[in-house]
């Protein structure tokens, strides 16, 4: 990746030096190389946003929208306006500018990561410190006794009655404390030990899902997605029950995004998964995020005819719909493509069988069904 920069920063230099120390690209009629470096460079932020972490000082989603706008600043020369700081002066593309907020990011991930390990290493510590205790706890209670016990024999060889019952309840008292102590010290500790654990616990559960959360849209992203398809393929060749899955495509997002910007376009992602999420309530529903503007919902049990039943749904209500972004107000409609599962037939198969009739949709004059 650093030759990809150096060479990308380099040839900015040639074409003009006067410019190379301020990061921007002087525009060329050739260059293909430089261009594939840009290219290769935007893929490489867009899909480092795509995987962000909630730190300290930002949120997943608002890193992913920072990296995807750099990203289309390289390809296209857009304005960044999610990145503070950044300069929109001028057509050129700020390189430099680019490589410094990349550089930022890491260093503040880098500093988050290395705390939440310390924190790890404490609670550790912590662990075996509690066992310790332990241990010491025990030997100086049996140190006590022992010099309570020694008391208690003087006073039975030596002492009056007076002395024997005197040593007798306060060796039954020393006994009482102590073992108060003991459950207090062991009741405390276990609290704490337990508070920790559940806090642990649940940044563990909280990663696990943000690996498998689209940062932008909060639906399950295609990691998530593969890994269901072979879970309802199992299933599915165990109880012999059929499961359909659809890919939907949102008609002409190119152009919203040409005429209104990519943070219009995000807005529209994010409202239509949320009615997505509403149309599909059931616990069987899968809905994901495929890629770009391409989603897939998984119909676990569901045939063809159900699917296809649910998609012409779909398909009404989001026409029916009416999204917006700040003052402007969109009518929105996709095309889509369901396929029911076919028993010996893998799962990019399947998939592959749905994104064909999607084509089968769009090609034929989107906003319609394809089976």
């Amino acid at each position: 990746m650093r030759k990809m920069i150096q060479k990308i920063l380099g040839t900015a230099s040639e074409q003009n030096p006067a410019k190379a120390s301020e990061g921007r690209e002087t525009p060329s009629t050739g260059g293909g190389e430089l261009e594939d470096c840009r290219a290769s460079f935007a893929d490489v932020l867009e899909n480092y946003g795509r995987f962000a972490l909630d730190t300290d000082e930002a949120l997943a989603t608002d890193t992913s929208v920072r990296f995807a706008q750099l990203a289309d600043h390289l390809r296209h020369g857009y304005e960044v306006k999610a990145v503070p700081g950044f300069s929109n002066e001028g057509s050129h593309r700020k390189y430099v500018s680019v490589l410094r907020f990349f550089n930022q990011y890491r260093t503040r991930e880098k500093k988050y990561i290395s705390s939440s390990l310390a924190e790890l290493r404490n609670l550790v510590w912590a662990l075996v410190q509690l066992a310790v205790s332990q241990f010491s706890s025990e030997r100086n209670t049996h140190r006590k006794l022992q010099t309570q016990l020694g008391k208690l024999k003087d006073a039975i060889q030596q002492g009056t009655l007076e002395d024997l019952r005197f040593r007798a309840t306060e060796t039954i008292t020393v006994l009482e404390n102590s073992q108060r102590e003991r459950e207090q010290q062991q009741k405390t500790q276990f609290n704490r030990l337990g508070e920790r654990m559940r806090a642990l616990r649940q940044e563990l559960q909280n990663a696990r899902q943000e690996l498998a959360v689209d940062g932008l849209t909060r639906l399950y992203n295609r990691s998530a997605l593969d890994e269901h398809l072979e879970r309802v393929v199992q299933i599915g060749q165990m109880s012999g029950k059929a499961s359909s899955v659809m890919m939907l495509d949102i008609d002409h997002f190119k152009k919203l995004n040409d005429s209104l910007g990519h943070p219009a376009g995000d807005e529209i992602l994010r409202q239509v998964s949320n009615l997505l999420v509403k149309t599909f309530p059931r616990k069987t529903d899968f809905v994901a995020r495929y890629g770009g503007e391409e989603f897939t919902i998984v119909l676990e049990e569901d045939g063809i005819e159900v699917g296809i039943e649910l998609a012409r749904r779909l398909l009404n209500k989001v026409k029916e719909n009416q999204f917006s972004y700040q003052e402007h107000r969109i009518r929105c409609t996709v095309s889509i493509g369901v396929a029911e599962y076919l028993a010996g037939e893998s799962v990019g198969e399947w998939i592959a069988r749905a994104d064909a009739k999607l084509y089968e949709a769009k090609t034929g004059g989107r906003d319609r069904v394809a089976h």
